[in-house]
């Protein structure tokens, strides 16, 4: 599947090394001693013997591996680090920071009271408010104490939201307004609105379960991280224009006819 990629490899390698010929660029005699060495290990000739090498073959091999290796280096990955400035790695922190800004994350219940008449709506969000204070518990903890206050009132129906968990930036400004005043494990005042549909009122109760602040990460923190980042945008770039540049120079043309060629 992927061939097109391996091939487009291949030939950027060749035109390195057609490339690094005309520049005389070479590698050592002493510098390839010692990479074999490395690479193969004190019994050279043997181990060699064991992968089906040659001395010469495993000799070309290493050398224009590490012929290519240096040029890119030279022509492609130094460009692409001097081309990350620490303005740049500034800059990016500021977007990082305006995406990733510090947060709260509230987790929040909140208790609502709905009743046709309007009075009685009053009455019982004041008789739920004074239980939620004096029990001073989970609200879901007393859902079946609550049920029993709705039997009191007609037409009444008193319920106890799942745990909202939501950080600051996506919390409505409403709800944020009444959370941000509260203690963890602490119940809200009343508060009450009229639905313009029907005319009927709805009251609420928040009860703030916790409250976790995260704290942006500082530019030290993290300027290593998009600094890499940063370098690999800029490998891709200066490296697709050294190649292109390179297949001007040679005048290859890499042309695939079909997706069967």
């Amino acid at each position: 599947s992927g061939w097109l990629q391996v091939l487009d490899e291949v030939i950027n390698n060749e035109l390195i090394l057609v490339d690094a010929k005309k520049r005389e660029f070479t590698i050592s005699d002493a510098e390839l001693t010692e990479e074999m060495e490395s690479r193969y290990g004190p019994n050279i000739i043997l181990n060699l013997q064991k992968v089906n090498l040659t001395i010469e073959e495993a000799q070309k091999m290493l050398s224009e591996e590490m012929i290519i290796h240096r040029m890119v280096y030279y022509f492609v990955r130094s460009k692409a680090e001097q081309n990350v400035t620490p303005s740049k790695i500034k800059n990016s922190y500021q977007l990082y920071i305006k995406e990733n800004p510090s947060q709260e994350i509230y987790s929040y219940n909140v208790i609502s009271i709905r009743c046709d008449d309007n009075k009685l709506a009053n009455l019982a969000a004041n008789k739920v408010h004074l239980l939620l204070k004096e029990k001073n518990q989970d609200p879901k903890d007393l859902e079946d104490t609550l049920k029993e206050i709705e039997k009191e009132y007609k037409n009444c129906s008193i319920s106890v939201s799942n745990l909202y968990k939501t950080s600051s930036k996506d919390l409505s400004v409403s709800h944020k307004n009444i959370l941000k005043d509260l203690e963890k494990n602490n119940f809200s005042d009343i508060s009450s609105q009229v639905s313009r549909i029907n005319n009927k009122q709805l009251s609420r109760i928040f009860y703030l379960k916790d409250l976790e602040k995260i704290e942006a990460k500082t530019f030290d923190e993290i300027s290593n991280e998009l600094k890499t980042k940063l370098v690999e945008k800029e490998l891709l770039q200066v490296g697709n224009n050294f190649f292109n540049k390179l297949k001007k120079e040679y005048l290859v043309e890499n042309k695939v006819i079909s997706k069967d060629f």
